[in-house]
């Protein structure tokens, strides 16, 4: 009876270092393909399309008209800019995930 505790206490541990050995002692969220690890893209705005209404006077004329910002960003873009933000400032994946 002795020797069966002992092999099933062994055969425990083993298993459980196991599991943290293929684990890497570290887990992570999948993201979506092609983006940037640790940015937290629910804080960011992208692609808001902007429009104001705006009036112009010269004189006795007035000109009516919209300013838009023109076309939007596309997901590979914004994560250029992003990634070159964060290698200018030396930020790594890690420290935004860290600093969260």
């Amino acid at each position: 009876m002795s020797n069966i505790k002992r092999i099933v206490s062994v055969l425990l541990v083993a298993a459980a270092l196991f599991a943290v050995l293929m684990a890497g002692g570290t887990t992570y969220a999948m993201k979506k393909p092609g983006r940037l690890d640790g940015v937290d893209y629910k804080r960011i705005r992208e692609n808001k399309d902007l429009a104001v209404e705006v009036e112009f006077q010269l004189g006795t004329y007035k000109f009516k008209g919209e300013l838009t910002n023109g076309k939007t960003l596309s997901n590979d873009e914004i994560d250029k800019i992003i990634n070159g933000v964060m290698n200018q400032m030396n930020i790594t994946a890690g420290i935004l995930e860290f600093s969260n």
